[in-house]
């Protein structure tokens, strides 16, 4: 398998694209949000941010984000952009687009997509164009493309559409591809992250000799390991893909877990040391800046090998409960060096966390900068619904500088460097 980085147990949501969506005040209602859910994912992926942690339990019985909640606009939003975005080429027409009747297309748009139906019809009839006169080239023409992406390590939302028939393009369908696999006789096996199938992997077989027939197949045991062993998707077979070339990352607004009101209790004395400040106003430096003036500032410092104490409060800021395994600070030393002591039994379990709801963490390490002197980081992680994964927490990163060079104890003389060892 040629893989990107991005697993679904870790990156997907954790719940299904079981959407129902009320069009006109509730008159009739549609069905999935895929596009969104693919795009989101990719968001907090590429922004390097924990997908949210709720599972299909914390909606209810709905066993989604009811509509409009915060993450359902989000994910609602995406979903528009993942539309518009590929209107010239790439039109999955899915559930929310709702096949009513049209002189031209025999489709117009349901729900609250004013703005955007006039990209999207021209998308419709310029897809329906294509595929009708070669429906082989859009498959094996964008095969290309997405190997070209996951050798890049880039996993790339793609469409599959379920029919030719216009009558069946709300069967369509779009989803994440992660990996692949170069098969006997020219075919591809592409990993798939599926919307309607969390925390689980599914495979899509795509041979370029019978591009009109993609198999489709669930690989993900019972353990949650992926499974050489193919079970039957809910849809066996699609007879296009498409990938969604425009997709550009957008951060995301909504978060559950994050850091806040980090402290650290350091053992050590203070320094003092001289830096190059700007003073004045602007302008009136070199270059029409602020001029630069040598200040000497006071902290304190670690002393390698004393005990040091850090602090931190993990926040659920979503609007449902959130949840994680374990906590704890990864340490990381000058140069990358490996993690210090703090992260040895440091794990906390913390469960479910309300909406809302805030729990103070601090861990204790009784010798701390063993790995030399210089600036060590301390972030903290948890471990999500997979159980085993450390991801870092949205917030910030604690600095520690240990027995730092280039210092002197206060009171003393001026700063003076320490001379290079021999």
């Amino acid at each position: 398998m040629k893989p990107t980085k991005f697993s679904p147990t870790i990156h997907g949501f954790h719940f299904d694209n079981n959407f129902v969506n009320p069009v006109l005040f509730g008159a009739f209602d549609t069905y999935g949000l895929c596009g969104g859910m693919a795009y989101c994912a990719l968001d907090y992926y590429w922004n390097n941010l924990p997908i949210p942690t709720h599972v299909p339990a914390d909606f209810g019985s709905t066993q989604y984000p009811p509509p409009g909640s915060r993450l359902y606009n989000q994910i609602y939003g995406r979903l528009i952009d993942s539309f518009t975005g590929e209107a010239a080429k790439w039109i999955c027409i899915y559930p929310d687009l709702l096949l009513v009747a049209g002189a031209a297309l025999g489709a117009t748009v349901g729900g609250p997509f004013g703005a955007v139906f006039g990209a999207i019809a021209g998308g419709v009839a310029d897809l329906v164009d294509r595929v009708s006169a070669d429906p082989k080239s859009q498959t094996t023409s964008d095969l290309q493309t997405l190997v070209q992406q996951l050798d890049a390590g880039k996993p790339t939302p793609i469409g599959l559409a379920y029919s030719w028939n216009l009558g069946d393009i709300a069967k369509g369908h779009q989803v994440v591809a992660i990996g692949y696999d170069p098969l006997p006789n020219g075919q591809f096996g592409i990993y798939v992250y599926d919307n309607d199938y969390h925390d689980q992997t599914t495979y899509l077989v795509i041979d370029p000799a019978k591009p009109d027939n993609l198999t489709y197949w669930l690989l993900t045991g019972a353990d949650g390991t992926v499974s050489t062993n193919r079970t039957p998707a809910d849809t066996p077979a699609w007879v296009a893909m498409f990938v969604q070339e425009n997709y550009k990352p957008k951060f995301p607004a909504y978060m559950d877990l994050v850091a806040g009101n980090e402290t650290v209790v350091l053992t050590g004395p203070t320094v003092t040391r001289t830096v190059m400040q700007p003073v004045g106003p602007y302008g009136a430096g070199l270059g029409g800046g602020r001029p630069l003036l040598p200040v000497k500032v006071s902290t304190q410092v670690q002393t390698a090998g004393a005990p040091l104490t850090a602090s931190y409060q993990l926040s659920n800021r979503g609007d449902y409960p959130a949840h994680c395994t374990k906590t704890g600070l990864r340490i990381v030393a000058p140069g990358g060096a490996a993690s210090d002591a703090l992260t040895t039994g440091a794990a906390t379990p913390v469960g479910s966390l309300a909406s809302g709801g805030s729990v103070a963490l601090t861990y204790a390490a009784k010798s701390f900068g063993t790995g030399g002197s210089g600036t060590y980081l301390l972030t903290p992680e948890f471990v999500s619904t997979d159980g085993q994964t450390w991801l870092p927490l949205p917030g910030y990163t604690l600095s520690v500088a240990v027995d730092p060079p280039g210092t002197t104890l206060v009171p003393g003389v001026a700063p003076a460097p320490v001379a290079p060892a021999k």
